[in-house]
């Protein structure tokens, strides 16, 4: 039975119902099966950069300055600053469940044996805000610190002689201090300096994104609120960042058809080659999951038809390109031809047998020996890859935005 939904601009069982299927393919399945990267990334930095989806917490932004200004401050040296430094941010694990803190603390079941550190999920965010003054990755930042400290030595002599020389640091001069007994005890909740601070960076970096928009307004961000334009005022919006908006949405809404297409297309390859799947119970309830999520796509393209249709391609293109976005001809050729299914009605797409081409096709050329489809390896599918709708970094930028309104409205 086809079910339809309409977009959120219709009734309230309607919302609810598109909420439960956006909740079901949250971006905890990321993966980008139909390669189209560089696109999702490009308006994940337009809509909210210097944020990834792997980050947690606004206060990791101040932690990782302050663990390597103390290591600065002690001229730990070259070869030991990347263990010192694992140290203190282990130690940060137990300072912050000393204060009471859970859900959020990086590394707090893994401990010693974490592999990814703060350090690295904040690197790029932190010279996106001009929070890192160094220019340059984090290894070669810790080769290079015995550089540093030769030019703060030499700093310290223009000094004495009263020459006029600008302070060498790696870090933003006005930067709050990091608290007393930090490594001891702490929490994730922003002092009102530090919110002041980390607000007034993530808005000069970029005032026309949606991060610095949500941060303006000042208000925190319910968590009903699924995608970042769900509840937007597009007509109070500035034509650029409206842009940014509509045409990130509009991509979102398209591409998410591609992703259960490919989705329902192994599952039912699986039906009919009778597979069982390790984490799949039912690979022939799976495949009409996917069909009624297919219809539930629909649905949602038939009710906003009239104004998916208004984008114009090019201007779209030429928005992406403008990020520096790496798309290649390929890429551009597959999501054009994509974009003509999706706004063409017609045929089913669970019975098109000409878009099931485009989509193997187009797995056969990113992957070729490592295909799913009509492969062997589709015994290795668990039941969902990459089915997620697109939502741009939305549930890390939500976190972001209410811990600093937090720390705002704590004044």
């Amino acid at each position: 039975m086809t079910s339809v939904i309409g977009w959120l601009d219709h009734s309230e069982e309607q919302q609810r119902r598109m909420r439960e299927v956006i909740d079901l393919f949250s971006e905890t399945d990321s993966r980008d099966e139909l390669g189209i990267g560089a696109v999702r990334d490009a308006f994940s930095d337009l809509l909210f950069p210097g944020l990834s989806t792997i980050q947690t917490r606004a206060r990791y932004f101040f932690f990782i300055p302050w663990v390597y200004l103390e290591l600065e401050g002690q001229r730990v040296p070259a070869g030991q600053i990347g263990r010192k430094a694992k140290q203190l941010q282990t130690d940060l694990i137990d300072a912050l469940e000393a204060g009471g803190e859970s859900e959020g603390v990086i590394g707090i079941d893994a401990r010693e044996r974490l592999k990814r550190l703060p350090d690295t999920v904040y690197w790029n965010g932190l010279g996106v805000f001009d929070l890192r003054r160094y220019q340059g990755g984090l290894g070669d930042y810790r080769r290079n610190i015995g550089r540093f400290y030769r030019q703060v030595e030499a700093f310290a002599g223009y000094e004495a002689e009263q020459i006029d020389v600008d302070r060498p640091t790696n870090w933003h001069p006005a930067l709050p201090a990091q608290p007393d007994g930090l490594f001891k005890e702490t929490t994730l909740a922003l002092t009102v300096d530090e919110a002041h601070f980390l607000r007034e960076r993530i808005v000069t970096a970029d005032p026309g994104s949606l991060l610095a928009h949500y941060l303006l307004a000042g208000q925190p961000v319910e968590d009903t609120i699924a995608l970042p334009w769900d509840g937007i005022d597009f007509d109070g919006l500035p034509d650029e960042l409206a842009k940014r908006v509509r045409y990130g949405r509009w991509f979102s809404e398209l591409f998410w058809g591609a992703a259960l297409l490919y989705n329902f297309l192994l599952a039912k390859e699986a039906t009919r080659r009778e597979l069982q799947l390790e984490a799949v119970r039912d690979v022939a309830e799976l495949r009409e999951h996917y069909r009624d999520r297919l219809d539930d796509w629909g649905g949602l393209v038939a009710a906003r038809r009239s104004e998916l249709e208004e984008v114009q391609r090019d201007d779209f293109w030429r928005l992406v390109s403008h990020t520096g976005a790496r798309v290649t001809a390929k890429t551009r050729r597959f999501l054009d031809q994509w974009f003509d299914v999706a706004l063409e009605p017609g045929e089913s797409l669970t019975t098109n047998t000409a878009v099931h081409q485009l989509i193997g096709d187009r797995e056969q050329e990113l992957k070729r020996g490592l295909s799913r489809l009509g492969s062997p390896r589709l015994a290795d599918w668990g039941g969902v890859s990459g089915a997620g709708q697109l939502n741009y970094r939305w549930g890390t930028a939500r976190m972001i935005v209410n811990d600093i309104i937090d720390g705002l409205t704590d004044a």
